[in-house]
């Protein structure tokens, strides 16, 4: 009976350790192939950022869609800073539908959304910066800085200015 109880714990011990140490090795290469798809999906979407398509895209996933009227103009992209710019003709009746849309938009994202909005320096118009953190438990932020120009006094002087609406995306960490 001793025996049997010394064979029957040998055994169990065998199956206890080897089934325990491949699943936690396991759980380490899966982990180890999470975070480098996270930084693969990273690389990928900076990537995006550089098209209009990108810019337009990372634009909607955080619930702004420019209007119609907006034409595109070009995208940047200056040390991780991604941006899109837009023009538009002042038409009668564009330039009050175009502030309207500003505000809306600020409102919304504000209000319902959630993101944090201060008034950011600029010498193309009047400009907010937003942020919104990336997740809950991180102290990474994304931010937006939305600038725009419908008339009136222009920083820049006397010269003639383009109506314009611009978008500028980063991350801080």
């Amino acid at each position: 009976m001793k025996n049997a109880i010394i064979y029957f714990s040998l055994i169990s011990l065998f199956f206890f350790f080897s089934c325990g140490g491949s699943s936690q090795k396991k759980e380490v290469s899966k982990d180890k192939t999470a975070s480098e798809k996270k930084v693969e999906t990273k690389k990928t979407d900076n990537a995006a950022l550089s098209t209009q398509e990108g810019m337009v895209n990372k634009l909607l996933e955080l619930g702004i869609k420019v209007p119609e009227w907006y034409v595109f103009n070009e995208v940047n992209n200056k040390d991780g800073e991604y941006s899109i710019s837009y023009k538009f003709n002042a038409e009668p009746g564009y330039v009050p539908t175009a502030q309207i849309w500003i505000d809306a938009t600020l409102y919304q994202m504000t209000n319902a959304i959630g993101w944090k909005k201060k008034d950011y320096p600029s010498k193309e118009g009047k400009a907010y910066i937003l942020s919104i953190p990336i997740d809950f438990n991180s102290r990474s932020t994304k931010n937006i800085v939305i600038t725009y120009y419908l008339g009136g006094i222009s920083t820049l002087g006397d010269d003639p200015k383009n109506f314009m609406l611009s978008f500028k995306y980063f991350e801080l960490n």
